[in-house]
């Protein structure tokens, strides 16, 4: 005996616009760029450039551990950083411009600074500030926890969370 089930009536047509094949492991995140492209990646060290119609554009290559996360800069640049210690800064094209080098442990997070240099955090109980290009400025240490976020205050200074505490500091 077949049976034909009555379709509802507020059924909607999908709305999915494109679906991004390419990546051979989980995508962990996503960011998008001002001008439609999407940069996503995955645990395994893979990002990889999306234009607007969901072609990839390229795999951009360089972080040997997993990636943790990335940024768009003000000026289209992306900034990525791994477990493999390291940040990396590419063009808007997915080009690499450079390895930012001196964290001694995986990299958690990074913010752009109002004047457009960068701070990062790792897990090595430092910050770190380098400048646009990807040059080293300063270290801040002396914490007694790694950070689990910063932000820059109006005033330049930098405030640095712990999972129980938060500080502030100046550079």
């Amino acid at each position: 005996l077949l049976h034909r089930n009555q379709r509802l009536k507020h059924t909607q047509i999908s709305t999915c616009f494109a679906v991004l094949e390419g990546h051979s492991h989980s995508v962990y995140g996503v960011i998008e760029a001002r001008d439609g492209r999407l940069l996503s990646w995955t645990l395994i060290g893979e990002l990889r450039l999306w234009n607007k119609q969901g072609n990839s554009l390229g795999v951009l290559k360089g972080h040997s551990h997993l990636i943790d996360g990335a940024i768009k800069t003000g000026d289209g640049r992306f900034l990525s950083w791994s477990f493999d210690n390291t940040l990396r800064l590419w063009d808007a094209d997915g080009s690499s411009l450079a390895v930012l080098e001196g964290h001694s442990s995986f990299v958690d997070g990074a913010i752009e600074t109002q004047d457009g240099q960068f701070l990062s955090w790792s897990a090595d109980k430092t910050l770190r500030l380098w400048d646009k290009q990807g040059n080293p400025i300063a270290v801040f240490k002396g914490h007694s926890d790694y950070a689990i976020g910063a932000m820059e205050a109006r005033d330049g200074r930098f405030l640095r969370t712990e999972e129980h505490t938060s500080a502030i500091q100046s550079h």
